[in-house]
């Protein structure tokens, strides 16, 4: 057994939990075949006995004796373990019987012997973390009185380890099951397992009963409450991944009218809504690994494990609703594997706090816990120069202080939170100003003339813009054409237009879509015609965001007439100070001339104008979109709306009823939630690798929410939810109907929604055509 003193680097702790998955992965598929899961439900013994005993003999809950500092590499391995019980539906006792006994006990010298017989499965113990409301401790008398209802652990236990969480000090205590003094109770729940009662009437405990108290006992209930959290949340995203997997795999097969129903389109929406969930899911629980040291704040530490088990909770309450759905009448049947997986959903979802209990854990959480950023605490001045070792050697605090600072010292506070879209000429100061000090391009490389931030950076720097209402600037040259250059340009190209980019000297604007080529990109009619060392290009763009005040335009043309739409596209940069380029500006619904239709009569550009060579346009146009969507899927616009209410429900609290402050939470969790993916994908852009089609997922998640926030926001408003300018909330003033108008167009540009769904369906999910 791996002792406390035996303590392990970062590499070789790495090393164990890839051999601990390749372990989870061979046994899980060896031994927890779905098939058996009938039988012990229907023999109703709860789990295979023997099946429990080879988890032993493995070694897996050895894991759980090492010391408390290594509580982040045991996290990561009880999260492992649950994943891969929970592809299987596994009703072993894991969780149950393994983490929360050996965690309560952890650090006991007097019960060596007995945590060494839990661990390798050969004793069964119980556990269960209780308050003063259900068990009262009377220390003078050593006695414990009171009742505890939906015990979950097997009535073969031999014993229950509780941690008892008294007004005045906490206890952990080791009760046998078979003391006479009990009164012990069995219901049985959905998944054919069972739940005790057990009342405790005056109870006299012995002095080997009590195994720790104080400060001790609070440590390891806080302990075990944590992995306990980890391992259910890991357990149910595993157990939803192959629900999906097995319904996706449904709807490549099942044939309705003559098709397979997974080429239905509504069907394919649904299944990629179902992935989305899944993935964030395992996002948020990441951030909660992450978390678990001794350094976090145990605030910090509790938001982040809530945040795992709502999200796990409502990815396991989506997928085995809809998978019903999707298998029809069969889904139903006891004869189809999806009941299995629907009935232990119902009795982990409900366990350790369902959604509303996490939702009303949050809440309770966000107003307790001190804010670590005000303004007023938080001001350095050294964003005046760049660090030795660059931005990234900043801890994240450090650079949170400086990017406060700049946009404190250096953005217009007549410029905060604007109502539109800026033009040039209201924004170019503040752009020139960023570009004289290094700020304008945070996440270009620094030999580029970037900052050069960690993705976490990048997001920081991201929640402080929208903390102080900066607005943004015609930043397309920055966002896209900059890092498409970095990726695929020549160093001539690099050199020609990177540095005008990051001056302000050249503007840039998206020439893609096309009065019938909007998401279906590929059928564009604009051509490029090679004359020379040019080409001579025709056609009409539309959609075009500020075309009225760029310099240039990135844009694609075909250039083939003989091979496919996809083969026979190009890439062009574009000068659109030339004869034959025509602006029209176009009002939207709010009344603002924020996008245009260009046309291109006879408009010449130089053959070195073209990226990536002839018809290569279109892979360079996915790399691009790539950056759009990641860009499209910040989390920017949704901070913003969600600063805003929160200042209303500050400022207004006793007039906030309850049912708008559960529908702001929920969509607090939505954004915070949408953090933590984006920073998955942030990470694969920081690493320089390609992102996938799966990137779609930012742009679906943050604009849908983006949408639902303000629709929150009009309903707070009330009767003047419909007034343009400004509506009042107490000493705050909001323009409400902006930020409903920014949320329409949102879902639609960069590829409408639906068609990010289709690219999931096709590309990820491989669902048919």
């Amino acid at each position: 057994m791996r002792t406390a003193s035996q303590r392990v680097g970062q590499d070789e702790k790495q090393e164990i939990l890839d051999l601990l998955e390749n372990s989870a992965v061979s046994f899980t598929n060896a031994e927890l075949d779905r098939s058996r899961l009938r039988k012990i439900r229907d023999n109703q013994v709860n789990f295979d006995l023997e099946i429990w005993r080879k988890i032993g003999a493995l070694g897996w809950l050895d894991l759980l004796s090492t010391d408390e500092n290594e509580i982040n590499f045991i996290a990561r391995a009880v999260k492992l373990i649950a994943y891969y019980m929970g592809t299987k539906g596994a009703p072993e006792p894991f969780m149950e019987c393994g983490i929360g006994p050996l965690s309560l006990l952890n650090g006991s010298a007097k019960n060596l012997e007995f945590t060494d017989s839990l661990a390798s499965c050969n004793t069964l113990a119980g556990h269960h973390i209780s308050s003063s409301n259900e068990i009262e401790f009377y220390k003078k008398e050593s006695v414990i009185d009171g009742e505890i209802i939906g015990l979950q652990i097997p009535a073969q236990a031999d014993f229950v380890i509780l941690g008892l969480l008294n007004s005045s000090e906490s206890y952990i205590l080791k009760i046998k099951l078979d003391d006479p003094d009990l009164t012990i109770s069995e219901t049985n729940l959905a998944d054919g397992s069972n739940c005790l009662k057990i009342r405790f009437s005056k109870y006299k405990l012995k002095d080997e009963q009590i195994i720790a108290s104080g400060k001790k006992a609070e440590a390891n209930i806080q302990r075990s409450k944590n992995l306990n959290l980890i391992a259910h949340s890991a357990y149910l995203n595993g157990m939803s991944e192959e629900l999906l997997k097995i319904t996706i795999e449904y709807l490549k097969t099942r044939t309705q009218f003559g098709k397979k129903i997974g080429s239905f389109q509504a069907l394919q929406h649904r299944a990629v809504d179902m992935y989305m969930q899944l993935r964030i899911s395992g996002a948020v629980l990441e951030d909660a690994l992450e978390s678990l040291s001794e350094e976090t704040d145990a605030f910090v530490i509790e938001k982040l494990l809530s945040r795992a088990k709502y999200r796990s909770n409502q990815t396991a309450k989506i997928i085995t609703r809809e998978a019903i759905q999707m298998h029809g009448g069969m889904g139903y049947t006891d004869e189809c594997d999806v009941g299995l997986f629907v009935n232990k959903a119902l009795v982990l979802t409900s366990r350790l706090g369902n959604c509303t209990e996490h939702s009303e854990n949050f809440q309770k959480l966000e107003k307790l816990m001190p804010n670590n950023h005000e303004p007023d605490k938080c001001f350095s001045t050294s964003w005046k120069s760049k660090p030795e070792k660059g931005w990234s050697s900043l801890s994240d605090e450090e650079f949170r202080k400086i990017s406060r600072s700049f946009l404190k010292s250096e953005y217009p506070e007549s410029m905060r939170y604007p109502t539109k879209r800026f033009r040039w000429a209201e924004v170019k100061g503040w752009y020139v100003k960023q570009s004289k000090y290094g700020w304008v391009a945070p996440a270009w490389p620094e030999q580029y003339g970037g900052m050069g931030l960690t993705p976490s950076q990048q997001l920081i720097h991201i929640e402080e813009l929208e903390r102080h209402g900066v607005g943004r600037a015609p930043d397309m040259g920055i966002v896209m054409v900059g890092p498409l250059l970095i990726k695929h340009g020549t160093e001539a190209q690099r050199a020609q237009y990177l540095p005008d980019i990051l001056s302000g000297k050249t503007i840039w604007c998206q020439g893609y879509s096309e009065p019938n080529a909007g998401s279906d990109l590929a059928s564009l009619q604009t051509k490029a015609v090679k004359d020379g060392d040019e080409f001579v290009i025709n056609g009409q763009k539309t959609w075009t965001t500020m075309a009225q005040d760029a310099t240039h335009m990135f844009c694609l043309a075909k250039t083939s007439s003989n091979k496919k739409p996809q083969e026979s596209i190009s890439f062009f940069l574009i000068n659109l100070n030339q004869p034959g380029v025509t602006v029209r500006p176009i009002k939207n619904i709010a009344g603002h001339e924020e996008f245009c239709e260009v046309f291109l009569d006879d408009v010449r550009v130089p053959f070195d104008s073209m990226i990536g060579g002839i018809n290569k346009g279109w892979s360079i146009a996915k790399a691009l979109l790539g950056f759009e969507r990641i860009f499209l899927g910040s989390p920017r616009q949704s901070q913003y709306v969600l600063q805003r209410i929160e200042e209303i429900f500050t400022q207004n609290q006793a007039e906030i009823s309850s049912s708008y402050q559960d529908r702001f939470t929920r969509l607090k969790l939505d954004v915070l939630d949408l953090e933590s993916i984006y920073q998955k994908f942030a990470d694969i852009v920081r690493k320089g690798e390609e992102l996938g089609p799966d990137v779609s997922i930012l742009k679906i998640w943050a604009t849908e929410t983006f949408a639902e926030l303000t629709e929150l926001l009009i309903d707070l408003a009330q009767s003047q939810g419909s007034k343009l300018g400004d509506v009042s909330f107490g000493n705050s003033k909001v323009d409400v109907l902006s930020q409903f108008y920014n949320a329409r167009p949102a879902t639609i540009y960069g590829g409408s929604n639906e068609i990010q769904r289709n690219i999931i369906s096709k590309n990820v999910l491989s669902l048919p055509s």
